[in-house]
């Protein structure tokens, strides 16, 4: 899903002109289901590490990688950070999903080990965002914004064992 993702940024690059032709772009069929295939993809990974975290606790073991969580929830004017499971949880009761194609000077996944380190690395690297909202049972609307490549590192892989800090 991550390479999906960080591959859509170069998605518009084939693409033709569409005022310039009359008939369909073939890369339309291509992508038609991509946002449903992503959607129904995190809500399917997002419940399998739930189930595993209830049985193994892995996500809580997974928070000292995140110190400043895999995003963060807006509700009721005030935002707080979401830790993966937080941010499991979000994706599994969201009414929408959509995905954002973000840039960012620091690296995505290794920003706070550089940090730490020292080492001043600045570039433009891919970092998408996924942006869900939902609707509590209270009525009241809340919306998450959720670092893509965190967040899906932290539930699809032994994420805990690696040296991010």
């Amino acid at each position: 899903m991550i390479c999906t993702m960080l591959a859509s940024y170069d998605f518009p690059d084939p693409y033709r002109e569409e005022y310039l032709y009359h008939d369909p772009d073939p890369l339309d069929d291509l992508r038609q289901f991509e946002d449903t295939d992503y959607s129904e993809n995190m809500v399917m990974l997002s419940a399998l590490a739930r189930v595993n975290d209830d049985e193994r606790g892995i996500l809580r073991d997974l928070e000292k990688n995140f110190p400043e969580g895999v995003g963060k929830l807006t509700e009721n004017g005030s935002t707080i950070a979401l830790n993966p499971r937080e941010a499991c949880n979000k994706v599994i009761h969201a009414n929408t999903i959509k995905f954002e194609l973000n840039w960012s000077k620091e690296h995505p996944i290794w920003w706070r080990f550089f940090e730490k380190k020292g080492y001043e690395v600045e570039g433009n690297y891919k970092n998408p965002v996924i942006i869900i909202e939902g609707t509590r049972q209270n009525g009241r609307h809340w919306k998450a914004e959720i670092n893509a490549i965190n967040f899906l590192l932290s539930v699809s892989i032994d994420y805990g064992k690696w040296n991010l800090a």
